[in-house]
């Protein structure tokens, strides 16, 4: 892959926008990671950073997304009026709201937010992390609104179930 020199208009478009979210530095991260979510093959922080001309060490980006002192609640708002412009432009006043559940299947007992869900395919509980997202639909256009990591059932309460659970080393 060529290195990146700049950002895909979809990106660019959006920056100004963000920039009462942002310092102009924590802007940049943004614009990097997101471009890097789009176009980067291995999208890892240390494979996103590597795609880009005159980058600094990963670890820049990388405290951009752990330790930078940006707010996630302003950034969510951001989205939210984003949705609500992009509706309004649209002319949408009418949709359905989807909700959906992916079950991600896992073999460690030890990861963080991983619990104990019934699996309706498989028709037995399972070890995983459950991800429940929602979708605003309005014909052709599809919009994802939010995401939650749904917990299940306590292990504790579950612990019955455990011999039903794959075994791990």
């Amino acid at each position: 892959m060529l290195p990146i020199a700049g950002y895909p208009s979809v990106v660019d478009g959006f920056l100004p926008k963000l920039a009462g979210v942002f310092t102009r530095p924590q802007l940049r991260h943004f614009a990097q990671y997101l471009t890097g979510l789009i176009v980067c093959e291995n999208r890892t922080v240390t494979g996103i950073n590597s795609c880009f001309v005159g980058r600094n060490d990963q670890s820049a980006l990388n405290h951009w997304l752990t330790d930078a002192g940006w707010s996630e609640g302003r950034l969510d708002r951001a989205r939210r009026g984003f949705i609500i412009e992009e509706l309004k432009a649209r002319q949408i006043a009418r949709g359905v709201l989807v909700l959906d559940d992916t079950l991600n299947h896992k073999t460690g007992r030890h990861i963080e937010g991983v619990n104990i869900h019934f699996d309706h395919a498989e028709k037995r509980y399972t070890l995983g992390h459950q991800l429940v997202t929602s979708h605003l639909v309005a014909g052709r256009f599809s919009l994802p609104i939010d995401f939650k990591l749904y917990r299940g059932m306590k292990a504790k309460k579950a612990s019955g179930l455990s011999r039903s659970l794959p075994e791990t080393s």
